[in-house]
């Protein structure tokens, strides 16, 4: 490019770790770097903290020679897995480019605007110059896709690369996967540059060998099970190999004879060549058992590229074939036992040091109160200073509290405490929106997200608010629209996932791999919908919030490869599920006043219990005491003794309070 222009890309790190360099590379002449920073990414190409100024060799800016590359100095910026970072740069020259347009929420404009806070010029959703990110941290696990099989993730319907499936093998492993394989590259060529020393496997530890599509029939067998042998012999002394196999061309419903013959052969051969454990056969994966010379329906288009679901599909069989082998748990019994029951505080939220906070009945919601020592006494800690009451409340890992309040005119705010709930403020307003349950608030990265709650309209635009600074400050990340509310996010750590959970018929469980910027349905419509989730291994565990047939409430699982599985049928509707810290979990159910999901005669609330989270049995049913109104059994905290602080409102012999639960597993 002959003027100066820069460049800032939204990207996830593969690595958690504390100090970062950047990797830019020129393309067939030299490249001037005039400028670069660094910063947390924040929506629409706009940064959520001020950037860092990136150096070479002390320098703020360097020349690169045509088709080379040039590492910054290393900076500190403390990240987690599939953080998002903004990389901004200021170039000019020939600059080296991608393949593929599958870079949202990045830009670029001529100019200096590497530090600008805000977005600037037009969308660039191609990547180019910056070559990768290196952390400094433990060594880890690295993976490498080599050779020009599938492209890989062509054909990403969402045109993101963090939905292809090399990202969601990434994401799922927890480990970086490198994409070193190009569109069209032969295996001969691979071969060619591992001798050469030109494909750089520093720090790899597992390749995985992806065969093109369209190189199996036009070369002879032959000569390519030769070139195929050559290579995996040659990456076996340098890393553990994996093959993937070549599913079939075209869906079932493509015209024309396919491909067999060059295919069978060379996945024959691989499947008998390495051992059977190192192989990825995408081709059982995909391939139409009715017609398994062609991919299944909806898989695969007639350009040859995957869908969203064969993304998913296949981003979880890499995960499978490269990941631990399950191990076999011991078959456990899990019992519950009553410790304690209050019938005069409605528990809102526990902290991380295990502090209580609760309203009393007889000195109303606008007096909070806390306990210490695991609910068995109680001190008055707090009230807000225009008298708000307290509705739902939440706390962050670092003690800030968060609430819901209602003010005296009916208008919700949220409020903010960062010293235990003694002093109060508001920092978003809120109107007629609030929060359902703890879970509307969760922490993704350092951000604090907030789900909105209403139903004062059957459809309304529904924001996803996002604070960068502890809840002090709010700014909108996303606004979902056809849809009713959000009753609460699940934040996936391990994976840097973000799940909404929306409710009624517009409901169903969404996804955002980017800090929740954009959002994806996983799971659309009524078998969808559902209150309370948590993250287990096998995947996003939750109870469905059902109350009219056909379908029925049950506990259910989305796994890896995005598919739900149902285990055990509910009574009704479920709010809320808990792991245990020492093992097991819990889950409660609701008896709404409507529906017509319940057994006849069944007006209770109900708590099951489970050692593995895939076989359940009930602990007890809580008869509903006023016909008008919900009777409801939460589990959402554990107490540091252990104990499950059980809420119930509107049961038999309580009416509101909670119940403290003493596990064991036997």
């Amino acid at each position: 490019m002959a003027k100066r222009t820069t460049f800032r890309f939204r990207i996830p790190v593969a690595r958690a770790g504390g100090r970062l360099s950047f990797v830019f590379f020129a393309g067939d002449d030299a490249l001037r770097i005039h400028a670069a920073t660094v910063a947390r990414a924040g929506a629409n190409g706009a940064l959520a903290a001020a950037p860092l100024p990136l150096t070479f060799q002390g320098a703020p800016d360097a020349l690169i020679a045509a088709r080379q590359a040039v590492h910054s100095d290393a900076v500190a910026l403390p990240v987690s897995f599939r953080e998002e970072l903004a990389i901004s740069f200021e170039v000019e020259g020939a600059i080296a480019e991608g393949q593929m347009d599958l870079f949202p929420q990045s830009y670029a404009a001529e100019g200096s605007h590497s530090s600008k806070p805000g977005r600037f010029g037009e969308a660039q959703n191609r990547l180019v110059g910056l070559g990768g990110i290196e952390v400094d941290a433990k060594e880890t696990r690295t993976i490498a896709l080599i050779g020009g099989g599938f492209a890989a993730g062509k054909g990403a319907p969402t045109g993101d690369f963090r939905e292809t499936w090399p990202a969601v093998a990434e994401r799922l492993l927890g480990q970086p996967v490198l994409n070193l394989s190009q569109e069209g590259q032969s295996i001969a060529s691979v071969v060619a540059a591992l001798d050469a020393g030109t494909l750089r496997l520093a720090g790899v530890t597992d390749c995985l060998v992806l065969l093109g599509g369209d190189e199996a029939p036009s070369v002879n067998t032959s000569t390519l099970l030769s070139s195929l042998d050559a290579l995996l012999s040659r990456l076996r002394s340098r890393c553990h190999v994996y093959a993937g196999t070549l599913p079939p061309q075209g869906p079932s419903s493509s015209s024309g004879e396919p491909s067999r013959g060059a295919r069978h052969v060379v996945n024959d051969w691989l499947r008998s060549a390495p051992p059977a454990a190192q192989v990825v056969d995408f081709d059982v994966l995909l391939r139409d058992p009715s017609n398994p010379e062609r991919c299944q329906p909806h898989v695969q288009d007639d350009t040859g590229g995957f869908s969203e679901r064969a993304q998913a599909w296949m981003g979880a069989e890499v995960a499978r074939r490269l990941g631990p082998e399950p191990s076999e748990e011991p078959s456990r019994k899990m019992t519950l036992k009553v410790t304690l029951t209050n019938s005069s505080h409605e528990v809102l939220t526990v902290d991380t040091a295990g502090t209580v906070f609760a309203v009393k009945r007889e000195t109303g919601r606008a007096l909070l109160w806390a306990s210490t020592d695991n609910a068995r006494s109680w001190q008055p800690r707090g009230r807000h200073p225009q008298g708000s009451s307290f509705q739902v409340m939440t706390s962050l890992k670092d003690g800030t509290l968060l609430a819901d309040t209602l003010a005296p005119d009916g208008m919700h705010a949220l409020a903010r405490s960062t010293d235990n709930g003694a002093t109060w403020s508001d920092v978003l307003p809120l109107g007629l929106f609030r929060m359902l349950q703890p879970g509307n608030i969760r922490e993704l990265h350092g951000t604090v997200f907030f789900g909105e709650y209403q139903v004062f309209a059957n459809e309304s635009p529904i924001r996803i608010w996002a604070s960068t600074d502890g809840g002090a400050t709010w700014k909108v990340r996303a606004t979902l629209t056809g849809r009713r509310h959000c009753h609460s996010l699940v934040a996936d750590a391990e994976q840097g996932v973000l799940w909404a959970m929306m409710g009624d018929a517009r409901g169903g469980l969404l996804r955002s791999v980017d800090d929740g910027v954009t959002w994806s349905a996983v799971v659309d419509g009524p078998r969808g919908v559902a209150v309370d989730g948590i993250i287990t291994p096998p995947g996003l565990l939750f109870g469905s919030d059902t109350l009219y047939g056909p379908d029925f409430p049950s506990i259910r699982l989305v796994g890896a490869n995005d598919e739900m599985m149902e285990m055990t049928r509910l009574p009704g509707p479920s709010y809320s599920v808990l792991r245990l810290r020492g093992g097991g979990f819990l889950m409660g159910t609701t008896r709404e006043t409507g529906g017509d999901v319940y057994a006849p005669g069944d007006e209770s609330a109900h708590v099951f219990i489970s050692a593995d989270g895939r076989t359940w049995t009930e602990f007890m049913a809580y008869p509903r005491l006023l016909p008008d109104d919900y009777a409801r059994a939460d589990v959402y905290w554990q107490l540091p003794s252990g104990e499950v602080l059980l809420r119930l409102t509107n049961v038999q012999g309580i009416g509101t309070g909670f119940q403290l639960l003493e596990s064991t597993l036997l």
